[in-house]
C-alpha cells in the first residue's frame, strides 16, 4: 500500500454500496450533476445500442440493464459465468449483478471515462478471519445504517494498491470506524507503516464463498426528482459465490436510484 500524496485530506461522500464492516462504495457529493448527466445520456443511447457480440473486454465500459428497475447504468465485466451470463459491476455505484449478455450494450466512447463512485475502506480495521458468517452480514448491515446515503466525511490516509482509499469516516460526531469496532464487528490491525495501515490476513476461498452466500442481495430504488442523488439502490453487500479479490477497478462504485 502506497502513501497518499493528500493524506489528511477530506472528502465529502454518500455512501452507496456496503461490502462489508469496513468497506463500501461512495460518491462525492459534488458529482451529483455528474450522474445526473450520464443517466440521461444512458437512457438515449442504451436503448437503441446493439447487444455485445463477440468476447467481452473487462478494461470496457458498457451499459448494463438493471434488472430491479429496468434502467441502465454503466457496468464493467467482472466474471464471465457462462455462454449467455456475466456478473458485472455497476461502476458508478458499486453494486454488482448478473446479467444476460442480451441485456449488456455497448456504450460510445464520450461515456467511456472513470467511475463516479470510489471504493472505500476504514483506516486501522480489518475483519478477523475466523469471523461467523452471522455476524459478518451483521456487521455489514450495521455499516450500512451508518453510512448508506448518508453524507460522510472522509479524512483520506492511504490509497491500496488496488485504487481502495484508505479514511477515517465521520457522520456529524460520530467515528464510524470506532462504532463498528465498539460492536465487535471489527478488530484493530497491527500497522505497517507510519500511516498506520492495516496488515490484513487473507480469507480462504471457502470462507468467501461461505459469506457470499449468506449474504443479502441488495436492492436498487426508483429514481425521484427530490433525491439528492440519482442512484442505483444496493443498501447491503450482494457478495455472490465468486472470488472478486483480484478484482482491480477501485473506481467503479455506484448510487443507487431511488
Amino acid at each position: 500500500m502506497d502513501e497518499d500524496t493528500h493524506y489528511d485530506k477530506v472528502e465529502d461522500v454518500v455512501g452507496s454500496h456496503i461490502e462489508d464492516a469496513v468497506t463500501f462504495w461512495a460518491q462525492s457529493i459534488n458529482r451529483n450533476k455528474d450522474i445526473m448527466k450520464i443517466g440521461c445520456s444512458l437512457s438515449e443511447v442504451c436503448p437503441q445500442a446493439s447487444s455485445v457480440l463477440g468476447n467481452l473486454d473487462p478494461k470496457k465500459i458498457y451499459g448494463g440493464l438493471f434488472s430491479e428497475d429496468k434502467c441502465w447504468y454503466r457496468c464493467k465485466v467482472l466474471k464471465i459465468i457462462s455462454d449467455e451470463k456475466c456478473l458485472v459491476r455497476y461502476i458508478d455505484y458499486g453494486n454488482t449483478e448478473i446479467l444476460n449478455r442480451s441485456d449488456i450494450v455497448e456504450i460510445p466512447l464520450e461515456l467511456q471515462f472513470s467511475s463516479v463512485a470510489k471504493k472505500y475502506k476504514l483506516w486501522g480495521l480489518h475483519i478477523p478471519s475466523n469471523q461467523e458468517v452471522t455476524q459478518f452480514d451483521q456487521g455489514t448491515t450495521f455499516l450500512g445504517s451508518l453510512i448508506f446515503e448518508k453524507e460522510i466525511k472522509m479524512r483520506i490516509k492511504a490509497t491500496s494498491q488496488d485504487g481502495t482509499v484508505i479514511a477515517q469516516a465521520e457522520y456529524g460526531s460520530v467515528d464510524i470506524g470506532e462504532e463498528v469496532f465498539k460492536k465487535g464487528f471489527a478488530e484493530k490491525c497491527r500497522p505497517t507503516s507510519r500511516t498506520d495501515i492495516c496488515e490484513e490476513k487473507k480469507l480462504e476461498p471457502g470462507q468467501l464463498v461461505l459469506r457470499n452466500l449468506k449474504s443479502p442481495i441488495p436492492l436498487w430504488g426508483h429514481r425521484s426528482n427530490q433525491s439528492t442523488f440519482s442512484r442505483p439502490k444496493g443498501h447491503l453487500s450482494e457478495k455472490l459465490t465468486l472470488d472478486l479479490k483480484n478484482e482491480n477497478d477501485a473506481g467503479n462504485l455506484m448510487t443507487f436510484p431511488k
